[in-house]
């Protein structure tokens, strides 16, 4: 009985993306098997590769040629061609003797490595054995599949690779697990197609797609979760991203532990211990070396509760890691990210008052602070794992961990500069646009920086008061009272110790004696006292070298420590006052530089600076990006070459078979479709592929009839309307071709190619219809 036309059922796969979906795990299949077996085919090749993975990338690759060579008939005859074109090459260069040596140290494992000279022959080598390994088992896979030897292959590897003791034993059996099921799976959907009558290919593709993704998911997770030999978990990722969503629910339930953060009072400006203020004795010790062009102060604390006698963080209870994807918008919120308010205007305005700085920094401060300034900063090129850097929600960036010393890093940040030309004006423009604009954190900043005592003494907040009286801008008010604080108050570092039952910042406004932690602190109050909101801020300033004087090297010392103030404006971020100002670089280093420097400066370099000594600071080692061996580099040309001359003498032979009617050919269509409805069906679907590659697609709901009058005066389909009717006549009239029939049938093909080429030119046949077979 003749077979009938039958529509594809809706909501199923089609046979056409069935086949594309087996083909793609044949390939899979074949590439992983391949990789196994080359680790005990190829030995030597596998030895000089740098890692495991490498070799599975490969035989992946060798396995994308075998299948743009062909699905069929032309993999083993290439491959064998290119190996012959090899062997020849070395007979007749008289080298073959090299070339028997070569085969022998590829085959059997050597114990001596080749040599560098002797890699790039080896590389070649051991592709092309790659390339028949596969072609063997790619035709295995697609077309004298069974599973036994599968199974068999498969746990020998795994038995060999646990006694020999392989590093990569985990990864190998991971990957021979899923070769076995999706084997399986490939090997009942077979039988499942012939007990329920189905497609192979739809049954083949949906088997082996969920075995695929099955076990994808239960290996991953088993290595994943599965802890090392020291009681760790495999992957990092998972502890990660778990802590990253324990910090964001705050589920540890505790406060973290502020032993290693930067203290100020560690280098003498707190003397009194937990109270603020006293008389300060210094040092000149050097605390970093930091290179820059842009030697702003660094940040290491910031704090916003101020009780009277000194300031605290509570933010110290809140860490999240600085890379963490799940935690991006608490960085968000604590570096302000989404500012300026105002859109582009604001954005324009703001730019020219920022100025952005690079810096590379060794610390020697043994601790846990990493010191960092201004808007958005960037971490990078690290002597440690960054996956350690941790931030909480003031703004302060540490590691997580124990303390380090010698911590080195790479700053990339960008700060608004007050020393910016026309600073004033700019800034008052960005407070008119910005204050009627929404500033998504002005809420949060108030209720955090508006804190003051309740007993705070009254003529605080009346000088407070009157030194901003009449002036309605929030940045004018703020440079008043830095203004009054730098005019009439004296910087020492003896100014004796302030009472205890006084208010810190009221006694300094009484004596107006101290030093940049009364300054710091007096200012951030007053602040506060005019609706300001306000950070006290610790770290240290920099000075040029003492041993390289012009170039952009610059140092922190112990009596570099300093204290600040800075102040947020609505829409606008953070702006740093120093109200100690300039009176205080006399103290910061004695006897070295008195010129303390601030904002952005040129840098001049020496004819012979004096060199950095490295020996001093002890950084942390340098990660170093791992290279692959100077043999694969060099062997790349020469591969890239011979893949080069394969690709075309395949695409030469692709093309002569589809536009030549070779007796060959014929004969193996016949022998495969034997009788004329399933040579009528086959040359159907070829004419049909060909007409959507001319650009004369059939519409979905368009009948063969009234295509073929729609396009009856198309030149290049001349001889469709004929053959296509020989199959309307098949499956609508159940009417058996005639042999003369399907031979003008077959015929159309190569005029359909021809013509396919004369339309959409060399270049387009060559390319899609050649290499892909579309």
């Amino acid at each position: 009985m003749p077979r009938r036309f039958q529509p594809m059922q809706p909501n199923t796969m089609s046979s056409k993306h069935a086949k594309l979906y087996v083909i793609i795990m044949d390939a899979l299949l074949t590439a992983l098997m391949g990789a196994c077996l080359s680790v005990i085919v190829l030995p030597t090749f596998r030895k000089v590769l740098p890692s495991f993975p490498l070799l599975i990338l490969f035989s992946v690759v060798a396995t994308v040629v075998i299948v743009l060579l062909t699905r069929k008939m032309y993999i083993v005859p290439a491959v064998f061609s290119s190996l012959l074109l090899v062997v020849s090459y070395y007979y007749f260069s008289g080298q073959f003797s090299t070339l028997q040596n070569f085969l022998s140290v590829l085959i059997q494992e050597s114990a001596t490595p080749p040599t560098p000279e002797d890699m790039t022959r080896l590389y070649l080598l051991s592709f092309l054995a790659l390339l028949f390994i596969n072609s063997v088992l790619f035709l295995f896979f697609r077309r004298l599949h069974l599973f036994f030897p599968v199974l068999l292959i498969s746990s020998s590897l795994i038995i060999w690779a646990f006694y020999s003791g392989q590093g990569h034993f985990y990864l190998l059996t991971a990957l021979l697990v899923w070769v076995v099921f999706v084997s399986l799976s490939k090997s009942r959907a077979r039988a499942h197609a012939r007990l329920l009558s189905e497609d192979r290919s739809i049954s083949g593709a949906y088997h082996t797609l969920t075995a695929c993704l099955l076990c994808i998911i239960i290996l991953s997770s088993s290595f994943l979760v599965g802890p090392k030999e020291d009681g760790r978990w495999q992957s990092d990722l998972i502890v990660r991203a778990t802590q990253d969503f324990a910090d964001l629910l705050k589920l540890d339930g505790e406060q973290k532990s502020q032993k290693g953060f930067f203290s100020i009072a560690s280098f003498g400006y707190q003397p009194l211990g937990s109270r603020l203020g006293g008389n300060v004795s210094l040092n000149h010790t050097i605390a970093m070396n930091v290179y820059t062009d842009t030697p702003i102060s660094l940040s290491g604390n910031y704090f916003s509760v101020y009780d009277g006698s000194t300031w605290t963080d509570p933010s110290v209870a809140t860490t999240y890691r600085y890379k963490g994807l799940i935690v991006r918008g608490e960085r968000d919120k604590a570096f302000m990210e989404k500012l300026p308010s105002g859109g582009k205007d604001a954005e324009a305005i703001l730019e020219k008052m920022t100025t952005s700085c690079l810096f590379r920094i060794h610390s020697r401060v043994y601790g846990r602070t990493i010191f960092q300034t201004g808007r958005s900063p960037t971490i990078y090129d690290t002597g440690f794992d960054d996956e350690l850097i941790f931030f909480n929600h003031e703004g302060e960036v540490f590691i997580d961990g124990t303390e380090k010393r010698g911590l080195s890093y790479k700053l990339q940040t960008e700060y608004i500069d007050r020393k910016s030309p026309f600073f004033e004006d700019n800034m008052l423009a960005l407070e008119a646009i910005t204050s009627d604009v929404k500033d998504p954190y002005w809420e949060s900043v108030r209720l955090n920086y508006l804190q003051l005592p309740v007993e705070l003494p009254q003529d605080v907040t009346t000088l407070a008061l009157d030194m901003t009286s009449g002036v309605t801008s929030p940045y004018l008010k703020a440079v008043a009272i830095e203004t009054w604080l730098s005019e009439n108050c004296t910087y020492t570092l003896e100014p004796g110790d302030p009472p205890e039952n006084r208010d810190f910042v009221s006694y300094f406004l009484e004596t107006r004696e101290g030093y940049c932690v009364y300054f710091a602190s007096a200012m951030a109050v007053m602040a506060r006292a005019n609706d300001l909101p306000a950070r006290y801020v610790t770290g240290f300033a920099l000075h040029r070298s003492p041993t390289d004087r012009d170039s952009s090297h610059f140092v922190a010392t112990n009596a570099s420590a300093h204290a600040w103030c800075e102040i947020y404006f609505k829409g606008i971020g953070w702006v740093r006052f120093d109200p100690s100002g300039r009176s205080a670089q006399q103290y910061y280093d004695t006897g070295v530089d008195p010129d303390i420097i601030e904002g952005p400066v040129t840098a001049r370099t020496s004819p012979s600076p004096t060199p950095f000594d490295d020996s001093e600071i002890t950084p942390s080692p340098e990660k170093r990006i791992s290279q692959a061996p100077r043999a694969l580099t060099d062997s790349s040309a020469l591969l890239g070459i011979a893949l080069s001359v394969l690709f075309i003498i395949v695409i030469a032979t692709r093309t002569t078979l589809l536009l030549r009617n070779l007796t060959f050919l014929k004969n193996r269509f016949f022998t495969k479709h034997l009788t004329p409805e399933d040579q009528c069906q086959a040359m159907f679907s070829r004419s049909e592929r060909q007409i959507r590659l001319l650009g004369y697609p059939r519409k979905p709901e368009e009948t063969l009839s009234e295509y073929l009058k729609r396009n009856e005066k198309i030149i290049a389909l001349q001889g469709l309307p004929q053959s296509w009717d020989v199959y309307i006549r098949m499956t609508y009239g159940q009417q058996t071709p005639s042999e003369s029939e399907i031979q003008e049938f077959y015929q159309l093909g190569f005029m359909l190619e021809r013509q396919i080429l004369a339309n959409r030119g060399i270049i387009y046949y060559v390319l899609i219809r050649s290499l892909l077979r579309y």
